[in-house]
């Protein structure tokens, strides 16, 4: 690996059985509904705050959402910062986070050192592709700006961008693919897509997210997390299979944060 252990999160098991990582920087994952993107989000959310305990960094981790579609992140409560529904709660959010950079930046430190005060930022953002639908040219243009300076200048100030999206529209993604560090092509509709994904020639070096079956009762929706993912912590392009996280599993882990919620606001 070419990733210190103590900066990987698992995300699932190949078809080895090995364990799939991603670094903790900048991650994307892209699938159709059903493929599994709920999984991913939620495993690399769960395994961030696992790997900081091993670590001795245990609660050192901020997160924040953006959830245009009020589906992923609408049932937490406790776990998360802030959720952002709206179009200007998302560019509020954002601009909030580009603000906290700038801070950051300017205590001097060549590499982020976190602390109890002064932890990880993870931004979860769903719907990642609704940045570009927008008919607000000034929203449009001011999202298009702060993501760009997360992206590119946020891993080193201690903020970690996971986007994800149902199609991997070109216009979209491409812009920001190379940022991510790790990017995760679940099943996906065309080859092209894979491309813009995964990178240019990753059909030809074996990732074939397009030729994924659709989760079904008559498979019985084994084919639900498999994807291909490239990922600094492994060579070449990874299958593999992220693991079934529940409503249950969601909830239980949000209010295993409630404490700490309730403590920070008195």
């Amino acid at each position: 690996m070419s990733a210190e252990r103590g900066t990987l999160v698992p995300l699932g098991l190949t078809d080895t059985g090995a364990v799939f990582y991603a670094v903790f920087s900048h991650l994307l994952v892209v699938g159709q509904t059903g493929s599994g993107k709920g999984s991913v989000i939620w495993a690399f959310v769960m395994g961030v705050e696992r790997m900081l305990v091993g670590s001795g960094q245990a609660g050192w981790v901020r997160f924040y959402g953006i959830d245009p579609k009020r589906a992923e992140l609408a049932g937490v409560r406790y776990g998360f910062e802030r959720v952002a529904f709206d179009p200007e709660e998302q560019l509020d959010v954002l601009n909030d986070l580009v603000r906290v950079m700038r801070e950051r930046q300017c205590l001097g430190m060549r590499s982020f050192k976190p602390s109890r005060e002064l932890p990880w930022i993870v931004l979860v953002i769903d719907e990642f592709n609704s940045f570009e639908v927008s008919a607000d040219l000034r929203w449009k243009r001011e999202v298009r700006a702060a993501l760009s300076a997360l992206l590119s200048q946020g891993r080193s100030a201690g903020i970690v961008v996971l986007a994800a999206a149902q199609q991997g529209q070109r216009e979209a993604i491409g812009p920001y693919r190379d940022h991510f560090v790790t990017r995760i092509a679940l099943r996906v509709g065309s080859r092209v897509e894979t491309d813009v994904i995964l990178g240019s020639g990753a059909v030809e070096n074996g990732a074939l997210p397009h030729e994924i079956p659709p989760a079904s009762v008559s498979n019985g929706y084994r084919t639900a997390g498999v994807g291909y993912g490239l990922s600094l912590a492994q060579s070449g392009f990874v299958r593999f299979r992220a693991p079934f996280v529940s409503d249950d599993d969601i909830q239980a882990w949000d209010e295993s944060h409630k404490s700490n919620k309730t403590a920070n606001n008195n």
